[in-house]
């Protein structure tokens, strides 16, 4: 999910993540990328 997201702040694989931006796309190709945020618990 890289290639489609940004995470903000320190996400680690595993970690639930929340969308806080969808990514544009346009035909299958990023225009620009969206937003995560680590899910606190």
């Amino acid at each position: 999910m890289a290639d489609r997201y940004t995470p903000f702040g320190l996400v680690e694989p595993g970690d639930r993540v929340t969308v806080e931006r969808e990514p544009v796309l346009r035909d299958e190709t990023v225009v620009s990328k969206g937003l995560v945020r680590r899910v606190r618990s």
